[in-house]
C-alpha cells in the first residue's frame, strides 16, 4: 500500500467519523426542540425574563452549528481531495506517483 492510498483510506475514515458524529448529534434535536417548546409555552408570572427559553434556543442553535460543521468536515475529508492529502501528508500529493 502506497502512502497515497493510506492517506486516502485515512481521510475517508476521518470523513465517516465526522458523518456518523453528525448523525449522532441529530438524535438530540427532538429533545432540544421539545425543550424550546416547553419553555416557550411555560410562562411564569413571577419571572420577567425568559432565561430558560433563551438557553434552550441557544442550545438548539449551537447543536445545529455542530451538525452542519460535522457534515461539512465529513464531506470534505471523505472527498480526499488534493488539499486534504496535502494536509495529511504535509507534502505535494502528486510527488509520490
Amino acid at each position: 500500500m502506497t502512502s497515497r492510498q493510506a492517506v486516502t483510506l485515512f481521510s475517508r475514515s476521518i470523513g465517516l467519523s465526522f458523518l456518523f458524529s453528525a448523525l449522532f448529534e441529530m438524535t438530540y434535536l427532538p429533545e432540544r426542540l421539545y425543550s424550546v417548546d416547553y419553555h416557550t409555552a411555560a410562562r411564569n408570572l413571577l419571572s420577567t425574563t425568559q432565561y430558560f427559553r433563551n438557553v434552550a434556543l441557544m442550545s438548539v442553535l449551537l447543536l445545529c452549528v455542530r451538525i452542519v460543521a460535522n457534515l461539512l468536515l465529513g464531506a470534505w475529508f471523505f472527498s480526499s481531495s488534493a488539499r486534504v492529502k496535502r494536509l495529511l501528508l504535509g507534502a505535494d500529493p502528486e510527488a509520490d506517483s
